[in-house]
């Protein structure tokens, strides 16, 4: 059963979020800065670090993200590495607005977590998001990691630039990460999955013809069967093991 918590966020997206998408629906630019208001600074998106947990950001020139690490006399898992990608369609979300979440996993597994800040539509479309996420990836590597100590995973957008990512490097020949967690996935951007209609009064936050809107900011002039936007239509063969968790 959800936590009064949970209940009271979705209670408030589905107020506020939800609601906006409707009277916004022939505004997309309106509705993605209502969005990223959502999951900006917010009183209900206030990060906590567990203890033992420290927090460094990292603002490069070619990458920019954040570390959490684990900082406890136990690590049993040594020098490996969670490689985060965020959710927020896109659109919104930036390593800030999951901290919650890349902390808390960073305790539960006591391995060091690094949270890419990539770059979002519409100001950056389609590939920038893939783009960000190889450099990142590289970025680790040149920092000494071993490729078969690291796991990859995101939420929702993050899951498929999970996936997306893990084609492009299997495609260009690189090492692959030891594995993939991918936490409901946003796979499909051609948008032919019929939940979209049928689950459209159960979701909280947005709105089945909304999804179609975001898609669009995102992938701009290219198709949205390029497996790189929508893994869904994309080889499999190659990759590492994927854990891949929905919900009903």
């Amino acid at each position: 059963m959800p936590s009064w918590q949970a209940r009271m966020v979705a209670l408030a997206s589905r107020a506020i979020v939800k609601r906006a998408g409707k009277k916004q629906a022939h505004n997309v630019n309106e509705t993605v800065r209502i969005v990223r208001g959502w999951l900006g600074p917010s009183r209900l998106i206030t990060p906590t670090i567990p203890d033992l947990v420290s927090h460094q950001p990292l603002t490069g020139d070619v990458v920019q993200g954040e570390w959490l690490k684990w900082n406890g006399p136990e690590n049993g898992l040594g020098d490996c590495c969670v490689y985060y990608l965020h959710g927020g369609g896109y659109i919104a979300g930036a390593p800030r607005t999951h901290r919650n979440l890349t902390a808390a996993l960073t305790a539960a597994t006591r391995i060091n977590l690094f949270s890419l800040d990539y770059r979002l539509a519409p100001e950056h479309p389609f590939p920038a998001a893939v783009e960000d996420a190889v450099a990142g990836y590289r970025w680790l590597l040149q920092q000494g990691l071993d490729p078969r100590r690291m796991v990859i995973g995101g939420d929702s957008a993050g899951g498929g630039l999970t996936l997306a990512t893990l084609i492009w490097l299997r495609d260009a020949g690189l090492p692959l990460p030891a594995g993939a967690f991918l936490l409901s996935p946003w796979t499909d951007l051609a948008c032919t999955g019929s939940s979209l209609e049928t689950n459209d009064d159960r979701d909280h936050m947005l709105c089945g013809k909304e999804v179609h809107r975001f898609s669009k900011v995102y992938y701009g002039d290219a198709s949205p069967l390029d497996p790189l936007v929508s893994p869904l239509y994309a080889d499999f063969s190659s990759l590492p093991p994927l854990r891949i968790y929905a919900s009903d």
